[in-house]
């Protein structure tokens, strides 16, 4: 039911467009009326006639003065009031030209010419009031041309595929309508224009979502870097810290020194310090060499034993190899031993001061001399 009250109405529109086609003058555009039955979709892909008269930029919105069927009235210039029979008469009545919509009666008026009044006329309006010719175009796309164009003797067919722009034949040029054939060209390639969008349209999808995820992608790393930042500028911070503290200890050791005095005094008190220092290291690296010391002897004393007791019968390389390293090794030892002289240099430099041996300290210590100097803390 829904569809044959659908196809009634369709065919009721389409026998008012017929009507109001009749009614036209040529070269006058369809009057402005709200959108028909078919989508914006179906409208793109079926240019129609019934279809095209919804596009408000083919349609006329000066078809309503054609309209009456007693007179005609001049669009810009409603005071001129002229027979219907002088529409299209190839004769330019109006000054605004629109009692001449299909002929090019009217083309001095266009705005690429200079001013050309009507002679005789009290009115200089010299603006065109059409906007061209409208070539209906069925089976493609309606257009409007410059009205200079029509009976020029040169068929238009990218502008006026149905050849009504040279209605007279002038110069014997009779324009065949074509527009069955470019409409059907031009569908073809619109096609393959909308297809070309959508996939490119499709592609931009792909390529915004892949953006964002790489944006996101960049922005985690950002916020990751920014807190690794912090978290590196703080222990920069903390390192500062104990560096200047240890600087400031260090300085306290090297320049360290009881009250005032001169400068042997300042002096005789510093190196004591230093010598104390280097002593007990010097006691802890001879400690550590006697160590040492041992421990080799005690691996010698072992290799050594393993050399004698082993079993030269059994063909076992490894040992073989050990054993040989063992033999070249006491060869490159020779009779090397300790040397005493060397121990009891380290044993002597490693007593304290006193008063009998080393440095008296006390004697630079007490230095009468007064000093105008003052070690720093």
């Amino acid at each position: 039911m829904r569809q044959l009250d659908t196809l009634v109405l369709i065919g009721t529109l389409s026998t008012s467009i017929l009507a109001a086609e009749s009614s036209r003058p040529r070269g006058v555009g369809p009057e402005c009326k709200s959108p028909l039955l078919l989508s914006s979709h179906q409208r793109q892909r079926s240019p129609s006639h019934s279809t095209l008269i919804a596009n408000k930029s083919l349609c006329s919105t000066v078809a309503k003065f054609y309209k009456s069927s007693d007179s005609f009235t001049c669009i810009s210039n409603p005071s001129i009031t002229i027979s219907p029979s002088q529409i299209n008469d190839d004769y330019c009545d109006c000054p605004d030209g629109s009692d001449e919509p299909g002929t090019s009666a009217c083309t001095y008026l266009s705005t690429l010419s200079p001013p050309q009044p009507l002679a005789g006329s009290a009115s200089k309006n010299t603006s065109v009031a059409l906007p061209g010719y409208y070539c209906k175009n069925k089976g493609h796309i309606p257009s409007y041309i410059p009205h200079m164009y029509v009976n020029d003797g040169a068929c238009d067919y990218e502008l006026c595929c149905d050849g009504s722009d040279e209605w007279e034949g002038v110069g014997g040029i009779k324009c065949e309508d074509k527009c069955k054939e470019i409409g059907k060209e031009w569908r073809k390639l619109d096609e393959i224009r909308q297809k070309s969008a959508r996939a490119a349209l499709k592609k931009k999808d792909e390529l915004l979502k892949e953006a964002a995820e790489l944006r996101a992608g960049v922005e985690m790393s950002i916020g990751r870097l920014e807190v690794e930042i912090k978290t590196r500028e703080a222990e920069a911070e903390e390192l500062k810290k104990v560096y200047e503290e240890v600087e400031r200890r260090e300085r306290g050791k090297v320049v360290k020194s009881a009250g005032k005095g001169s400068k042997v005094t300042v002096l005789a008190g510093l190196a004591k310090t230093r010598v104390e220092e280097l002593r007990n290291a010097l006691t802890g690296v001879v400690s550590k060499r006697d160590a040492l010391k041992e421990k080799v002897a005690k691996l010698e004393a072992i290799l050594s034993t393993f050399k004698e007791e082993y079993n030269p019968n059994f063909n076992d390389e490894g040992v073989k190899r050990a054993v040989k390293s063992w033999e070249d090794y006491a060869a490159n030892k020779g009779d090397e031993s300790d040397d005493p002289a060397e121990d009891r240099d380290l044993e002597s430099i490693s007593k304290p001061d006193s008063e009998t041996e080393g440095i008296n300290w006390a004697e630079w210590e007490t230095e009468g001399e007064e000093s105008d100097v003052e070690a720093r803390k």
